[in-house]
């Protein structure tokens, strides 16, 4: 940092002072670029930055803080909360800010907090935000668009978002009103109820449309599940901040101001009480249910219906204040529905959709308007031709999915003046082992499309009720594969508008094949002149057009310089089999006359614009589209015209509970190979892809075959998500909680452990640590070099080598040990850390290592040691257990890769 800004920058000496308090105590969040922006952001207003740092905090930044002029630095003590305390008590600033480390002030952004704060004399600032965690609501949308105008004690009601909204990264508060609060509050709310407090009592409040921060990516976006709803202790602080509120502060509150907090109250507490079952158990929910229902007895809680809350939040709310807590507050009773003419006590005369809500508070029954959304996840065609089949998925509100389905609601899709779907109900089982019921499924004869184009629109008539409708929007699944469906009379196909709604482009008859040629030129044309993004790829497709005529083109591949797995084997077995399609293959390296092409290069992008098919093993968008075409302008302007069938060969046997992250309606797969019964099933019922899974088993399968048993012991674990950041997710910063956390300490002792080494000496067995990619470099680092390990940390590229060489294979949840178990490798499993693992990594699925696992389990390094050294000495005791993995595989052992072969060719053969 330099040591001040420059004079022509250097704010008056009577301009207002803002203190900006940095917390760098964290060493994933900590960083100069924080810093910096402080630094750059004395423009008219004088700057104080403090910086709480910690014993985690990097050397580097702690350095920079110290070397900057007029920069105070605080030793926080492992208590950020106290260290923000004590310095707020002695500022002698006109204002006060917040800032995480990790996070960026935008340019100015303080010089306009000051500026709106100083004309409105509003107490509390507000403003917008940017980057990874940027709140994007409508309601945000509308609040922040009312810049400067002054409004004072009713605005907090009337935008209830800067309620539920208690984060210190975008508000600028005066200190003399929030320094009080600090004082008083702070040692029993904590900073969201201190916040809180001072939204809720101020006189004024004033907004900025403008983002005034830059919100860092956080390494658990894009998890599977929000890992605080997992963690008993998030249930314990939610009890004691909920009792603290209503207790201190809530009597210093006038009625309508106690109405925001139970706004934050409702809003904070639902989808704990949506997770608590599973993650606490039936039990300590109820329990939890109890004492959070304490604090809310007696409290008038219609204000919610004002307050901008969803249905399910508002019922769930309300429900804490009844004896019985319906369906332990977990879900609602199915509600009954109905369409306008608006029912009694409806605020509306639009025709619009209302739900009846029970009478729960002692107050009479209403009707209360909820949204109606729906999406279109596929359009495909039946097995026969004969009818065009739509997948779609209705949303009401946030309601859970299995209260969705009701007697007296009628759903269609009308496509054209003329043409109407109906609906039928397809429930599927969501990861939580609830029937979502909120899919169905629509089934048009093919001579009844209608010609022409035309949007899909959902029709839903409830109770007898007229007809309430919604533009039918794409699903992430949709947009990856839209392509036109060929039929002996008729070319169709589902076109995402900018909106993301859908139409239905048709044309029949002779001349139909023309009339889709021309209409896709038009477009080719419009897309140039308008310089829509990759426009030059547009050209380049008709331009190289010629080359690609005559066999279809298959493009395989699976993270980039491992040549390992499915998308390799099958690769290796198209170029020797000689299928009716061409074959390329997208890797590190090059060899063109074998069909391999380097990754990112300009033949990959050609070869792409042409494929009629995508094979992989791994996530077909992350890992083989062009690296310099980015996901939306594809999705957009590319992956509708090129039309390729988009086949996943997986990357290991599925046994968790993923379905939600590998549903259709998010991948868009034509078709995927499953290789377990059970995983078939599982995959059925919940992924949304029935007839389009393949029990074939994984290519790689063929070549794991050996004539010698194994003379390793091979400890494979997994990763965890919380613990690094995954490769995949560009821009987010590593946690740094790896190092001394229990999954290291667990492996680490394991692989150091005075039995084990002994053991594997005797048997002449070496010890090889194979961890996953995501990890390999962190215990690589850790391990070092060793005389007793051999540590393989090469991305995965020696996986098939190191297995067919162990003797004995170890693992916490990898899937490796379906490979391990289909060779016929005894395998002791080490699921250490079930209850973190299944709570911040995976849900459960179909398979438990206790009743399913095909080896012995141990929970400790002891127990694992133990089983291995019974299994080097005599391997009878798990004969039953690989007896019955020879019997699960024995479906799809051998030719594999021939299965495989003749699944490709049947995708490219239908429409």
């Amino acid at each position: 940092m330099s040591s001040s800004p420059s004079a022509e920058q250097a704010p008056a000496a009577n301009a207002p002072s803002v203190t900006v308090i940095v917390d760098a105590t964290t060493a994933g969040l900590a960083s100069a670029a924080t810093l910096h922006s402080v630094e750059e952001a004395a423009g008219t207003v004088i700057v104080e930055p403090v910086v709480l740092v910690g014993d985690a905090t990097p050397p580097a930044i702690l350095e920079l803080a110290q070397g900057a002029e007029g920069t105070r630095v605080v030793e926080a003590d492992g208590d950020v909360a106290r260290a923000r305390r004590d310095v707020v008590a002695r500022l002698a600033s006109t204002y006060v800010y917040f800032l995480d480390g990790g996070d960026t002030l935008a340019s100015s952004g303080l010089d306009l907090l000051v500026e709106s704060a100083a004309r409105n004399d509003a107490e509390v600032t507000v403003g917008g935000t940017s980057g990874a965690r940027a709140a994007r609501s409508p309601e945000w949308r509308t609040v922040l668009q009312i810049a400067g105008r002054r409004r004072r004690s009713r605005l907090a009601l009337d935008v209830p978002p800067i309620v539920l909204d208690t984060s210190l990264g975008n508000k600028l508060f005066t200190l003399e009103h929030f320094a009080p609060q600090m004082a008083a509050l702070g040692p029993d709310l904590g900073d969201e109820g201190v916040v809180l407090s001072a939204i809720v009592s101020a006189e004024s409040l004033a907004f900025l449309p403008q983002p005034v921060v830059d919100l860092r990516p956080g390494p658990s976006d894009g998890a599977f599940l929000d890992p605080r709803l997992t963690l008993p202790e998030t249930y314990a602080a939610a009890l004691a901040y909920v009792e603290s509120l209503y207790t201190r502060l809530v009597p210093t509150l006038s009625p309508r101001r106690a109405t925001l907090v139970d706004l934050h109250v409702a809003a904070l507490v639902s989808p704990l009480v949506g997770a608590a079952p599973e993650a606490l158990g039936q039990d300590r929910a109820d329990d939890f249910f109890a004492r959070l229902a304490r604090p809310l007895a007696g409290r008038p809680l219609d204000g919610l219906e004002k307050g901008g809350l969803s249905l399910l939040t508002r019922l769930r709310a309300a429900a804490l204040t009844v004896p019985e807590p319906i369906a332990t507050l977990a879900q609602v009773p199915t509600l009954t529905l109905s369409t306008a003419p608006a029912p009694a006590g409806a605020r509306s005369d639009e025709p619009r959709l209302f739900a009846d809500v029970p009478n729960l508070t002692g107050t009479r029954r209403r009707f209360s308007a909820v949204d109606l959304r729906a999406f279109i996840e596929s359009l495909d065609t039946d097995a026969d031709d004969q009818h065009l089949v739509m997948s779609v998925r209705i949303d009401i509100e946030d309601l859970p999915t299995n209260t969705l389905v009701a007697h007296d609601v009628e759903a269609s899709v009308r496509a054209g003046r003329r043409t109407l779907v109906r609906l039928e109900p397809s429930p599927r089982r969501g990861d939580d082992g609830l029937d979502d019921g909120s899919w169905f499924v629509g089934r048009l004869p093919v001579a009844d499309a209608p010609t022409g184009t035309h949007p899909l629109t959902l029709e839903v008539r409830a109770a007898g009720g007229p007809v309430v409708s919604t533009p039918l929007r794409a699903t992430l699944g949709f947009r990856r594969m839209s392509r036109a469906l060929h039929l002996p009379d008729l070319i169709t196909q589902g076109l995402v508008t900018r909106r993301r709604t859908v139409d239905l482009r048709s044309h029949r008859g002779r001349l139909a094949r023309l009339r889709h040629s021309l209409s896709l030129l038009r477009s080719d044309v419009g897309a140039v002149v308008r310089r829509q993004p990759l426009a030059s790829r547009i050209v380049l497709r008709r331009l190289t057009a010629p080359f690609f005529m005559g066999r279809p083109v298959v493009v395989f591949g699976e993270r980039v310089g491992t040549r390992q797995d499915n998308g390799w084997a099958a690769f290796e077995h198209a170029r020797r089999s000689n299928p009716p399609f061409r074959a390329f293959y997208i890797d590190a390296a090059s060899n063109p006359l074998r069909g391999i092409i380097r990754y990112g290069s300009l033949l990959h992008e050609i070869v792409y614009l042409h494929a009629d098919a995508l094979v992989s093993s791994h996530d077909i968008d992350g890992y083989m589209r062009p690296p310099a075409w980015s996901g939306g302008s594809y999705l957009t302007y590319l992956s509708w015209r090129i039309g390729a069938k988009r086949i996943w060969l997986q990357h290991g046997v599925i046994y968790n509970g993923v379905a939600s992250n590998i549903a259709r309606e998010r991948t868009g797969f034509d078709a995927v190979v499953s290789s377990h019964p059970r995983e078939t099933a599982y995959l059925s019922g919940t992924a949304g892809y029935g007839g389009r899974l393949h029990e074939i088993g994984l290519a790689r399968f063929d070549l794991l075959t050996r004539t010698n048993p194994g003379s390793t012991i091979l400890i494979a674990p997994t990763w965890r998500r919380h613990l690094v950041a995954p490769s995949y997710s560009d821009g987010v910063p590593d946690p740094e909680t790896f190092t001394g956390s229990d999954y290291e300490q667990f492996f680490l002792e394991l692989l150091r452990d005075p039995r084990l080494l002994e053991a594997a000496r005797a048997a002449d067995a070496e010890i090889v640590f194979l961890p996953h990619y995501e990890v390999a470099q962190h215990f690589a680092t850790r391990l070092g070099s060793s005389s007793h390990v051999r540590i393989v940390a090469d991305g995965g590229a020696s996986f098939r080598k190191e297995l067919l060489r162990a003797r004995i294979c170890v693992t916490d949840y990898s899937s490796i040990s379906f490979d391990a178990a289909f060779l016929g490798v005894p395998m002791v499993y080490a699921p250490f850390d079930e209850d973190v693992f299944y709570g911040l990594h995976y849900r459960r699925g179909w398979f438990t290592v206790d009743d399913d696992g095909y080896g012995p389990v141990g929970r400790s390094v002891e127990d694992v040691v133990g089983h291995i050294i019974q299994l080097l000495e005599d391997t009878s005791s798990v004969e039953p257990l690989l007896a019955r993995a020879r019997h699960d595989f024995d479906p799809v052992r051998g030719n594999a890769r021939a299965r495989t072969m003749t699944l490709i060719s049947s995708e490219l053969a239908h429409p």
